[in-house]
């Protein structure tokens, strides 16, 4: 590489660097995947509970992360819905919309309709339940989703925000995306209604699967597919939101009119 060439590719890298600093964000470490989704539009950033965008965490975070911010605005006639985050499990010489997934939220209402966000609670599970049902064989790596609903509209499914992470041991970080602002709005998790406020003051206590009481991921509450996600809520029979089936507890609809596709939540010990 000539001296120009070398001394661009500095200017360029320090850039980045100083953009991150600007924006009060740690740096997105990108790498290289092994794949490409043509139904990701925008990505997807990650924030803790005190509003600051995070890069890397654990698997037993409990939640996974506070807030999932997108970077685009929310689809069409879904600007007054909610969002739900969604975590797949890449495979090789499979379509994205036949990965395997799971939520890892329940549905949200959002305020920005620009930067649509859908919001965790203690109610949530770790990241460390979906790795267990879904091990991230592909390089480690794990794709988030956002997918939105509104009344009497169908799930919106393509395109969506996506955010690879990789997994390594028992640790997380993210390989695609960039910066968002955590601050750019609210959002309500459902489970904030349909749940009692005591069951949200502290996560439940991790029990990793295979031990005596073992709170790990119930396969009933996962997914094989994209199109599988609501067919799940039509095998549990229609049930509507707080009805109790086994296994399950439907927290919350992001759509109405029967459009809507039932978000199920594993049932977890006081």
């Amino acid at each position: 590489m000539s001296r120009l060439g070398r001394t661009f590719v500095l200017f360029a890298v320090s850039a980045a660097a100083m953009a991150s600093l600007a924006l009060g964000v740690p740096a997105i470490a990108q790498g290289a995947l092994p794949y490409t989704d043509a139904h990701a539009h925008g990505y997807i950033g990650f924030c803790d509970k005190n509003k600051h965008q995070i890069t890397s965490g654990t698997l037993t975070d409990q939640p996974f992360v506070w807030t999932a911010v997108s970077s685009t605005s929310a689809p069409s006639a879904y600007e007054h819905g909610k969002a739900v985050l969604l975590a797949f499990q890449p495979r090789k010489e499979v379509d994205p919309g036949e990965w395997s997934g799971r939520q890892m939220t329940a549905a949200s209402s959002f305020t920005n309709a620009k930067h649509p966000m859908s919001q965790a609670t203690n109610a949530d599970d770790p990241l460390l339940f979906f790795t267990q049902a879904f091990p991230p064989k592909w390089d480690g790596l794990v794709e988030l989703r956002l997918y939105f609903g509104a009344p009497n509209t169908p799930v919106h499914q393509i395109p969506y925000p996506a955010t690879s992470i990789r997994v390594a041991g028992d640790r997380w970080s993210v390989v695609s995306g960039g910066a968002v602002d955590c601050n750019s709005g609210k959002a309500t998790s459902d489970e904030v209604k349909a749940l009692p406020s005591s069951a949200l003051v502290s996560p439940a206590p991790l029990k990793v699967a295979g031990s005596k009481g073992s709170s790990g991921p119930s396969p009933s509450a996962s997914s094989s597919g994209t199109q599988n996600l609501a067919a799940r809520a039509s095998d549990a029979g229609g049930v509507g939101s707080g009805v109790v089936v086994i296994g399950l507890i439907v927290i919350a609809v992001l759509g109405g009119g029967g459009g809507g596709l039932y978000v199920l939540r594993r049932r977890r010990a006081a």
